[in-house]
């Protein structure tokens, strides 16, 4: 059976998990393939080294984190699913 092809998105989406999870030290290559079920070659195709994966996660954690506060401010979709229900 053929190893699943991940985008760098992938890659993100296990750093900011295992950060969550373990902390900075939590984010390394070789955990983390093991966990998404590839080599660390596919962590090479998208990250030129280690650093630059907890580099991407912060980004994306800054995007994400802007875009809800965005929505939020705007009173968009996001604002009801945080307020507590019966309100």
């Amino acid at each position: 059976m053929a190893k699943p092809r991940l985008s760098k998105e992938d890659w993100i989406a296990a750093a900011v998990k295992a950060l969550a999870d373990g902390g900075v030290g939590a984010v390394a290559v070789d955990p983390l393939a093991t966990a998404l079920g590839v080599t660390r070659g596919s962590f090479y195709c998208h990250f030129a080294d280690r650093g630059a994966l907890p580099a991407a996660a912060l980004l994306w954690w800054e995007d994400a984190g802007t875009t809800r506060i965005i929505e939020l401010i705007r009173g968009g979709p996001l604002i009801s699913a945080l307020l507590p229900t019966g309100r």
